[in-house]
């Protein structure tokens, strides 16, 4: 089964003062603590051993950084599309995060958003069509969320 994760790419980024606050972006996970999280996301999927996961991470990439625009999105709606269910980890300042979930929407793809406690959960993502759950980051064990959209995918396949 093809999961792919939605999230912002670890990457260092330089300081931004002021601004950050004022958007109410102090709570901006650090690239170790996002690649912490996609760890134990990795570890989950790891322990399936009836069915396997195979995830699509959102680890930086050269080829996928150099991508236009229009590029850019084409490559997003290919891998969801390939996908079976979508993982979204929803946290700032990945604003493009909340594309990846309209577009697993869009493809009517099974999905889990896990956002952090400290951010206000966006209205719009717990009324997109095919949204499993919208879980507090803290407070899941990543095999359960993996179990339950493992097993949305499998209703969906037998159509229920």
């Amino acid at each position: 089964m093809k999961i792919y994760v939605a999230g912002e790419v670890p990457r260092e980024r330089p300081p931004t003062g002021p601004l950050k606050s004022l958007l109410g972006l102090s709570e901006e996970p650090s690239p170790s603590a996002l690649m912490k999280i996609y760890r134990q996301i990795e570890d989950a999927a790891t322990a399936f051993t009836v069915r396997r996961i195979e995830l699509k991470m959102p680890y930086p990439d050269p080829k996928v950084d150099g991508l236009g625009p229009k590029e850019f999105v084409e490559y997003l709606r290919d891998k969801i599309g390939q996908s079976d269910g979508v993982l979204t980890v929803f946290c700032p300042p990945g604003i493009a995060v909340g594309f990846e979930a309209h577009l697993a929407s869009e493809l009517r793809k099974p999905q889990t958003i896990l956002v952090p406690r400290s951010l206000r959960v966006p209205r719009y993502l717990s009324v997109l069509p095919y949204v499993v759950k919208v879980d507090m980051l803290e407070e899941v064990r990543m095999s359960g969320v993996l179990r339950e959209l493992t097993q949305a995918v499998l209703e969906m396949e037998d159509g229920r």
